[in-house]
């Protein structure tokens, strides 16, 4: 159920056997992101212009997205 305690550990991978459930959030993995360069430039304008740096903004942007996907597909698994 949305919100409950089991979505909560869904998200985070607890008792789920899911991948990120004995992450470290310490270990930082890096990943190479192609970009179009229109959209490079729009995020170093973004960065120059607000506190954000690019990868500041991209990352809360990932994990955003990220956590709404989750959301849905726990939806979608409650449906069935």
């Amino acid at each position: 159920m949305p919100g409950s305690r089991a979505e909560k550990q869904f998200i985070e991978g607890k008792g789920q056997g899911l991948p990120w459930g004995d992450a470290d959030e310490r270990v930082i993995k890096a990943f190479n992101l192609r970009l179009p360069e229109p959209l490079h430039m729009k995020l170093q304008f973004i960065a120059e212009h607000t506190p954000h740096s690019i990868h500041n903004f991209v990352m809360e942007a990932v994990e955003e997205a990220v956590e709404r996907e989750l959301e849905s597909l726990i939806q979608m698994k409650g449906r069935r």
